[in-house]
């Protein structure tokens, strides 16, 4: 029987690696090398052609995995996921834009009978799929620009986007947005109560506000307290007990926060 590399590397003297590419440099096949394959052996480079690439593109487009397509092409399954990456052609890539494009025909076909688009479940019990993956389907056919949704709901209106076909509820949207807007009956809001808090904006912003109906945001603030009218004698008064010649805080005369204190040039 044959020998493995590490034993004819044995028997020369060298190690199995230069066996295995000594092997590989003469030009021998896998199928006829003397040397028995070992496991993480060196392979021939592969040599793809635009002839090679159409065959992938075949393979993968009838379904097969990469495995079976590399036991087709005689190579190795690592080699042709690269070249699917380098061709940008995943399999399920591929099969999923083979589905969105039978179920576009399959909604222009059943546009023009019924004149009305299919909605999601209608998809679902046609293609017998789930919700998520009809959503799939029909958000790939969004996105290239080949249908338009009229109403992002559970059960999607969709529309061609020249307007060939459409369902009823496209039909009454549109008349609805052509229609003038002074048509459209308004109700006018209820005047917000005015608040007793005190509100940070000036007085004429906040009666704007209340006229056009928007709620004030007002802040947790006590409104300001008026002066007494013996202002004056109370700080003259403090300030002659105190010995005092600024004016004094309102903590310093224990009558709460008053920001009407001052003192005349």
């Amino acid at each position: 029987g044959k020998l493995s590399a590490r034993e004819i590397g044995a028997r020369l003297g060298v190690s199995k690696d230069a066996i295995i590419g000594k092997a590989h440099r003469l030009g021998w096949p896998a199928r006829q090398s003397p040397v028995a394959r070992q496991p993480g052996a060196a392979r021939p480079p592969v040599y793809w052609t635009p002839e090679r690439d159409d065959e992938l593109r075949a393979l993968i487009k009838d379904g097969r995995t990469s495995g079976e397509a590399a036991e087709a092409m005689g190579v190795t399954p690592g080699a042709v996921m690269g070249r699917i990456k380098i061709l940008a052609r995943t399999a399920p890539v591929q099969r999923t834009q083979d589905r969105a494009a039978r179920l576009l025909d399959w909604i222009r076909r059943e546009a023009a009978q019924h004149r009305a688009a299919p909605t999601n479940g209608q998809i679902v019990a046609a293609y017998h799929v789930s919700q998520g993956e009809a959503a799939h389907l029909i958000s790939r056919l969004i996105r290239r620009g080949l249908i338009v949704v009229e109403s992002r709901t559970h059960s999607r209106r969709i529309s061609a986007p020249d307007g060939s076909w459409q369902t009823a509820w496209s039909q009454r949207a549109g008349i609805a947005r052509a229609a003038p807007v002074a048509t459209v009956p308004h109700t006018p809001a209820a005047p917000a109560k005015p608040s007793i808090l005190a509100c940070r904006r000036p007085g004429e912003a906040m009666k704007a506000n209340i006229t056009a109906g928007h709620r004030i945001h007002a802040v947790h603030r006590k409104a300001p307290v008026p002066p007494p009218p013996n202002a004056d004698a109370l700080v003259a008064e403090f300030l002659a007990r105190k010995g005092a010649t600024q004016c004094p805080t309102a903590g310093a005369m224990g009558i709460g926060r008053i920001g009407w204190l001052g003192l005349a040039e």
